[in-house]
């Protein structure tokens, strides 16, 4: 049980039984016959596969606590990508909000611009009320009209 436990952290973290080794300084057949339970590791490498996997010593040397492990890691693993689905579906509805509310603000401004340089040329300032009313019914038609087609 503890060969497939050092096995299954081993290939967890992308680890060869090369690179295992090199990290404990001992040889690759040793980390081999850790895993076909051919041989124990001592107390030193017991230590060292604890902090290197992070998990406690308990864990490695105790059989029955691999299922609790395991189901905690893969609850643990799959609320993250839960969580990050959940976000990135979050930030996608809140980023193609603001691109309507700017689509929108820029059609609203044209409008009101062009009712502006209207008064400005015809240089009658008067009507400047009358066209910012003019502008504000334009805009909200425009408006209208645009969420009409997307349905």
């Amino acid at each position: 049980m503890l060969g497939e436990k050092i096995q299954r952290l081993r290939k967890e973290k992308g680890m060869s039984q090369e690179q295992l080794a090199a990290q404990l300084t001992i040889s690759r057949q040793s980390i081999s016959k850790w895993e076909l339970g051919e041989s124990m590791p001592d107390t030193e490498n017991i230590m060292q596969l604890s902090k290197l996997f992070d998990v406690s010593t308990d864990y490695l040397l105790n059989d029955e606590i691999d299922i609790d492990m395991v189901n905690v890691q893969e609850i643990t693993n799959y609320k993250d990508s839960e969580s990050s689905t959940i976000m990135t579906t979050k930030k996608n509805k809140v980023g193609n909000y603001v691109l309507v509310v700017l689509k929108y603000a820029l059609i609203v401004l044209v409008i009101y611009m062009v009712f502006f340089a209207l008064a400005i040329i015809t240089r009658n300032f008067l009507m400047l009320p009358f066209f910012a009313m003019l502008a504000t019914a334009a805009s909200i038609i425009a408006i209208m009209l645009m969420r009409r087609k997307k349905h």
